[in-house]
């Protein structure tokens, strides 16, 4: 808190509660015209889809902008009667961003490094009750700065220890985490996934099974043994006059190892003429 001479000699001195707290109104209508817009209301054709979305919803960053911004004006209603604008006048202005970034890199933590998140076996993380936990997660994680520490220093420790391993868990390794395929609707749209032996000895693939979510057909390039560092390439078909958008798993399992990635495929098919 300033004191009763003194004359503030920098912007941030001059933050006042009331302008934190019209600044956090501005957001708030932002995160909501955002969320209408998104939904089509009003219709926007012009407004692009984005590549992010292919691996989380856009939800999660605005849950965890909501809890940064949440956070904000709790600290502003509470603490009104001792403001001190030079200590946390720019704290406040920033916690709606910090929280958006802070509750998209918690929840991708927990999908991909922790794997505390699973996807559903029907429609990986696209349900309503999976977009559901994710964005309380992040609503979490943008709300209290600690839960994201913690995190943190939990994705140390995972990172740290696994260097430590000869060999891997998991021998066999499916990429892209998100396979796209592209799809006009008159014709198969198709795209690969590479399997990779990441392990220090032989995989034999003679037993291997590689299932996918109908109506999509995979079919594995080789099923000679593969050694250390070998890729073989899966090919995934998803047939003519199907539904423009579709998900689905690919999953790929040998020798006790289980590999998953996710399939999307978003288009629209051509009007009847």
């Amino acid at each position: 808190m300033l004191a009763a001479n003194q004359v503030p000699n920098r912007w941030t001195d001059r933050i006042s509660p009331g302008f934190v707290v019209i600044v956090q109104i501005i957001v708030f209508v932002l995160l909501l015209a955002s969320v209408l817009i998104s939904n089509g209301i009003p219709p926007r054709p012009w407004v692009p889809r984005y590549a992010f979305e292919q691996v989380l919803p856009l939800w999660v960053p605005w849950a965890g902008a909501l809890g940064g911004m949440t956070i904000s004006l709790v600290g502003v209603a509470r603490h009104n009667h001792e403001w001190n604008a030079p200590l946390y006048g720019v704290w406040h202005l920033l916690r709606p961003l910090l929280g958006g970034v802070s509750g998209t890199v918690a929840v991708l933590t927990l999908l991909f490094v922790l794997r505390t998140l699973e996807a559903t076996p029907d429609n990986s993380n696209t349900t309503p009750s999976s977009i559901a936990v994710m964005v309380v997660i992040s609503f979490v994680v943008g709300y209290r700065e600690e839960t994201f520490r913690e995190l943190i220093k939990r994705v140390v420790d995972v990172i740290l220890s696994s260097t430590e391993k000869s060999e891997p868990d998991n021998n066999l390794a499916l990429a892209p985490a998100v396979l796209l395929i592209p799809y006009n609707g008159n014709q198969n749209g198709e795209a690969s996934a590479y399997l990779t032996n990441i392990g220090t000895t032989e995989l034999a693939l003679a037993d291997a099974a590689v299932t996918v979510t109908a109506p999509c057909t995979a079919v594995l390039a080789d099923s000679a043994p593969m050694a250390p560092g070998d890729t073989r390439a899966i090919t995934v078909s998803y047939p003519a006059g199907q539904a423009a958008t579709y998900t689905g798993r690919l999953t790929v399992s040998s020798g006790g190892h289980t590999c998953v990635v996710t399939i999307r495929t978003s288009a629209v098919l051509p009007p009847a003429v």
